[in-house]
């Protein structure tokens, strides 16, 4: 399960990387990290 959502984490990165500016990548990826690290923390169903 880990491996899986580190796979879905660095296509998500190569995609806000193509993305528009830094500035707004980097606030995308953060709220993608904290919303993966709630994810990953509840009990969630596959």
């Amino acid at each position: 399960m880990k491996t899986l959502s580190f796979g879905l984490f660095l296509i998500i990165l190569s995609v806000l990387s193509v993305d528009t500016t830094y500035a707004s990548d980097k606030f995308k990826l953060e709220d993608f990290a904290m919303r993966l690290e709630q994810s990953t923390a509840l009990p969630h169903r596959i």
